[in-house]
């Protein structure tokens, strides 16, 4: 399933970009509590893990018309930012 797949990879590089802004705004700017940010990006990751297994296991896997409207649900979003 293709649109499976470029979920995952969206889900995958918006998770990696916000990850690595958290990282060089951290390591950067003086001033920066580097326990909030590490908050932050442990966040960032349990939404990765999540995200992915929603992805992975949609909801009423085996009715069609409920994944096709959860995978079209995700694609405009993603198309939006």
């Amino acid at each position: 399933m293709a649109k499976r797949r470029t979920l995952k990879k969206d889900i995958s590089y918006v998770a990696g970009d916000l990850f690595s802004e958290v990282l060089i705004c951290a390591k950067l700017i003086p001033g920066i509590e580097m326990e909030k940010a590490e908050t932050l990006m442990t966040r960032i990751l349990d939404m990765y893990d999540e995200f992915i297994r929603r992805a992975h296991t949609p909801d009423g896997k085996d009715n069609t018309g409920r994944v096709k409207t959860y995978y079209t649900k995700w694609s405009v979003i993603s198309r939006q930012k």
